[in-house]
């Protein structure tokens, strides 16, 4: 990766299968949460908004404890929107981390 910033949106609490997504932390290199929202495209904008290059999480099987840059992508509203529309992410405090919203 390029030296600008980066930030990694992730659910919080951790992925544990049916549990409750409480909000989205973005989070930078480091570990340190540089914004916190409800959803998940909050997160990202806040990041972004801050002057970090907002990433998502690929694939919610391989995001548990640890934020590898390998499992993120960038952050692209439109994709992400359509993410959404095909019930492929879980996105809003009160979701459920669960096999179903995994890539298909």
């Amino acid at each position: 990766m390029s030296d600008r910033k980066h930030a990694f949106v992730v659910a919080h609490p951790p992925r544990e299968e049916d549990e409750t997504i409480k909000h989205f932390e973005a989070k930078n290199i480091h570990g340190e949460v540089i914004h916190k929202a409800e959803t998940e495209k909050e997160a990202a904008k806040g990041a972004i908004e801050k002057g970090f290059k907002a990433h998502i999480v690929k694939d919610r099987k391989a995001h548990k404890h640890a934020v590898k840059p390998e499992n993120f992508k960038v952050f692209v509203e439109k994709d992400h929107e359509e993410e959404l529309k095909l019930g492929k992410r879980p996105h809003k405090a009160g979701d459920k981390h669960h096999e179903n919203f995994h890539h298909r």
